[in-house]
């Protein structure tokens, strides 16, 4: 499953992209920052970008979007890894 997480985010990634034209972002690595990069609203068409691809993908929405993902300080959304790491959990705790 992570492996499937993993190529919708970097999908997802790739998408937001063609518009912000981040270079970190062209071939993005685990390690690559993320939220450092973008701003909230970015943060914001990212989470609704990947609820989709989620509920394309595994027929069911599973709801990314919560305080812990918005708070600068805790966000699970701080490199790439963080992101696919905590989208697996969620996708394993609404399976």
């Amino acid at each position: 499953m992570i492996e499937t997480i993993k190529l919708l985010v970097l999908e997802s990634i790739e998408e937001i992209n063609k518009d912000l034209q981040i270079k970190e972002f062209y071939s993005p690595s685990l390690d690559t920052n993320f939220f450092d990069l973008v701003d909230s609203l970015v943060v914001l068409n990212f989470i609704l970008d990947i609820e989709q691809r989620l509920e394309g993908h595994f027929g069911g929405y599973i709801q990314i979007a919560n305080e812990e993902v918005m708070d600068a300080s805790k966000t699970p959304f701080r490199t790439v890894k963080d992101i696919i790491e905590f989208i697996t959990r969620r996708v394993e705790s609404e399976g």
